[in-house]
């Protein structure tokens, strides 16, 4: 379940990470489990199966007036997909909450970050630019929103280790410094193994 606004790794603060070079792609390869094929950004296997759905709602961070929050984990055999809203207390100019959503390229955007029990981390700050051959991707999908609120999918791949992990937000322009929260990856890990196929095996023969 996930920890409120916990700081383990004294992250408050720190700065970002260096950038790489990534090339998009969407492959993945079956039974990769350890680390993305390629180092390739990925889509979630919509189309052949249903992920477990984890119902964590926590906020993540909290600013003047606005919020990001976690509202459910899809754990997919291969990857997790974090569903993230952003959400303001004000109406106005919505566009702001997209202009500055997760993975957005304007400096001064929301910046989400992962960090693994065994030393990997990624975050999505300058996403398009990780290191071709990552061993760990943190990468925004598709979204929508309304007037006060900007709804976001990142996607992390592979899924984390069974062991506590953490996960921090940051959106200093609008207040919102680097905030903590550890969430459990032994439960995403059993999640993943319950994930439905839509369709039977094929026979290889």
């Amino acid at each position: 379940m996930p920890g409120v606004g916990t700081d383990p790794l004294g992250l408050r603060g720190a700065g970002t990470f260096p950038p790489g070079r990534q090339e998009r792609g969407t492959h993945m390869s079956a039974g990769s489990g350890s680390r993305p094929s390629g180092g390739r950004f990925v889509s979630p296997p919509a189309d052949s199966v249903l992920p477990l759905v984890l119902p964590w709602r926590q906020v993540l961070g909290a600013g003047p007036g606005v919020r990001i929050a976690l509202r459910s984990v899809r754990c997919w055999p291969e990857m997790v997909t974090f569903d993230v809203v952003i959400a303001a207390l004000e109406g106005g100019d919505h566009s702001e909450l997209f202009r500055h959503g997760v993975g957005r390229t304007d400096a001064g955007g929301v910046v989400l970050a992962v960090f693994y029990a065994d030393g990997r981390s990624a975050t999505t700050s300058r996403w398009r630019e990780q290191p071709h051959g990552a061993d760990l991707l943190l990468y925004p999908g598709g979204g929508d929103g309304g007037h006060r609120h900007s709804c976001q999918l990142v996607h992390l791949c592979p899924p984390p280790p069974p062991a506590p992990f953490t996960v921090t937000v940051e959106w200093p322009d609008r207040g919102i410094p680097r905030t903590a929260t550890t969430l459990d990856g032994a439960e995403i890990r059993l999640a993943a193994e319950q994930a439905m196929p839509l369709w039977a095996p094929r026979d290889p023969g």
